[in-house]
């Protein structure tokens, strides 16, 4: 048994894989709790913020004590800021913070290789405010993993958005600095790291899933089937625009990232 983080950043897969963890039923319930606590913000109390970390290790944990929780590397900091108001932790960086809070958590890294499709679809999603769409077998409901209803959208809900070069760029560049955010904070963890590539991710998700329940030592249910109720929400759209990304950038000589 034993606490987990999944390190991410927006737009990455990591819905997918923290849903498909929650529906075994055996590996906790990783949500992002720690948005929780974005509400108290302004809150340097020590006692306060010891009991809001008693409090999230508690949620979505299943019977066989397994608890997970994701993390963004957007807010993840601010978080940790948070708890520094307590004597015992001021002097450490993230990484040892987060390791006193979560007791040692084991670490699951989720990226994509390719940033540009990344940075669209972030693009796309902020421009539409949809983030995720129910598949055709799902039907309208609670979700044990979003906490809320899925719904049913149409296919064509991204169809006028206005491609916009300056806010994709954006968006690879803030991608590209969350990234390196989580290399500076994992290059000081003697905890074990697993990474899953959301492109090998996609392709299979069974192996890529027992993969994760390995790393985590958690004995797959015997009856473990791999479905999620989220459709893919990748179109025309998204390759249009990644395509007119890459010539732009091409034709002003800006970079653009892929992951090596």
């Amino acid at each position: 048994m034993a606490n987990y983080l999944i390190c991410a950043t927006q737009r990455c897969g990591s819905t997918l894989l923290t849903e498909l963890l929650a529906r075994t039923g055996v590996a906790g319930a990783p949500n992002e709790y720690l948005l929780l606590w974005e509400q108290h913000a302004a809150k340097n109390d020590a006692v306060f913020w010891r009991l809001a970390v008693q409090h999230t290790l508690k949620l979505g944990r299943t019977d066989n004590g397994e608890w997970g929780a994701k993390v963004m590397a957007n807010y993840f900091p601010g978080c940790m800021k948070q708890l520094r108001c307590a004597p015992e932790v001021k002097d450490l960086d993230d990484w040892g913070v987060s390791q006193r809070a979560f007791e040692s958590p084991r670490i699951i890294r989720i990226r994509r290789r390719d940033r540009v499709r990344q940075a669209v679809s972030r693009y796309i999603a902020l421009q539409t405010n949809v983030y995720h769409i129910a598949s055709e077998d799902a039907g309208d409901g609670d979700n044990a993993f979003l906490g809320g209803e899925l719904q049913h959208k149409d296919k064509g809900y991204n169809q006028d958005v206005v491609f916009d070069f300056d806010r994709v760029d954006a968006q690879v560049r803030n991608i590209a600095d969350e990234e390196a955010y989580w290399d500076r904070v994992l290059a000081a963890s003697t905890q074990p790291i697993h990474e899953v590539l959301y492109e090998d991710f996609a392709k299979d998700k069974e192996n890529t899933l027992l993969g994760v329940l390995d790393f985590l030592e958690i004995q797959p249910p015997a009856d473990l089937t791999v479905e999620d109720q989220m459709a893919r929400m990748s179109n025309e759209v998204n390759e249009r625009f990644r395509l007119l990304y890459e010539q732009e950038a091409r034709l002003g000589r800006r970079p653009f990232g892929l992951h090596d």
